[in-house]
């Protein structure tokens, strides 16, 4: 990929331009700015905070989450019990038939760990089968507190079957769950309103929080991560190109989707979502996601897979009008750049002129072309 950037016209250009930019007193106001910067006291505090170790490695809470790891240690006869029992015996043969899959075999490779963060990883579309299409209200209502359980007593499994004892999975972004939990609980008791209805908006507002925790301690290794990296873009790539199905043969959208200034809009792009921007926000999730798994992936063909997965994510997102989205895409694209690669900011500024230009282009001519019939009507 940086052979091709290097030897394209664009890739010179913007050289050319980082040369004379170089030799310009803006770059000397940077390299003073830069210097005031690195000696003020804010640099110190956050170079401080960002390089010191973790408050959880001294913490009370990675101490008690040390004693419940040895408490369960103390256990380690149940899951043999467990094991050979008949339920034992039935998830055994079923897991030796999916690991053996030629389908699914690699998907499944880590056992149940494999199974629960695929099911997470697809967490959008049973919940969308088990509602809008079985129309199953009363399983959809709870499959998703059940999954948290079945999650939190693998992991207690887990912990109690492993020798020697799993080292605790505490670490800084705990602290700011609980912190953010507790705000919320805080906010639950004194707002004057209906308690149910406070609980019922908590419970909504904390369940994906503590799934998220709950899939911190389910990851093993870089192998559970990739699975459910990569299934989790897989299925929003189902649903972008969907969505682009809809946009090209223009599905019918309610009016309420459009106002005065998009009166040309003969579609809006939604795919099973209830609304536009909905779908806009998941497409937003995804496609940084796909195209960084193409930009860091070594291997040739799945660079490719994974840059049209990202593109197809990037067109069904302009497919849904939402401008919002489009700017938060930008957005990404720019902090993407900044993270891993700051010479495509150049490579963007580019872009991003040589498409103001050909649509003024376009204006002017179709302007003047304009005019010139008119002209010829009036002789």
């Amino acid at each position: 990929m940086s052979e091709l950037l290097q030897t394209s016209l664009i890739w010179r250009v913007c050289a050319a331009i980082a040369a004379w930019y170089r030799k310009t007193p803006l770059k000397k106001a940077e390299r003073a700015f830069v210097r005031l910067w690195m000696q003020s006291g804010f640099y110190r505090f956050f170079a401080r905070l960002l390089t010191s170790a973790p408050i959880t490695e001294r913490s009370n809470y990675r101490r008690l989450l040390g004693r419940c790891n040895d408490l369960l240690g103390r256990h380690g006869s149940f899951p043999e019990l467990l094991r050979t029992s008949l339920l034992g015996r039935v998830y055994a043969k079923v897991l030796a038939c999916l690991q053996n899959s030629f389908l699914v075999g690699r998907m499944f490779a880590g056992g149940m760990t494999s199974i629960l963060l695929c099911i997470i990883a697809a967490y959008f579309p049973i919940d969308w089968l088990l509602r809008d299409i079985l129309k199953l209200s009363a399983l959809s209502s709870i499959w998703d507190e059940a999954l948290m359980l079945l999650c939190l007593l693998w992991i207690v499994y887990r912990r109690t079957a492993a020798r020697p004892s799993l080292r605790t999975a505490s670490n800084p972004v705990d602290l700011w769950l609980g912190l953010y939990m507790l705000v919320g609980l805080v906010l639950l008791v004194f707002t004057e309103s209906r308690l149910s209805v406070n609980i019922t908006g908590y419970r909504a507002s904390m369940q994906y929080i503590l799934l998220f925790f709950l899939v911190t301690r389910l990851l093993q290794n870089d192998r559970d991560f990739t699975v459910m990296y990569r299934l989790s873009v897989f299925i929003a790539l189902a649903f972008a190109l969907h969505g682009i199905a809809q946009f090209v043969l223009g599905v019918e959208i309610p009016a309420s989707w459009t106002d005065a200034a998009e009166g040309s809009v003969r579609t809006r792009a939604f795919s099973v979502f209830s609304n536009p921007n909905i779908f806009a926000g998941y497409m937003v999730l995804f496609a940084p996601m796909a195209i960084g798994a193409a930009y860091s992936s070594r291997d040739p063909a799945t660079k490719v897979v994974f840059w049209i997965c990202g593109l197809c994510m990037c067109l069904a997102c302009l497919f849904t009008m939402s401008r919002g989205a489009w700017l938060a895409l930008a957005c990404a694209a720019v902090l993407f750049a900044m993270i891993v690669d700051r010479r495509l900011l150049l490579l963007m500024l580019v872009g991003v002129l040589v498409t103001v230009a050909a649509f003024t282009l376009s204006h002017l001519v179709l302007k003047a072309w304009q005019i010139k019939e008119e002209n010829e009507l009036t002789i």
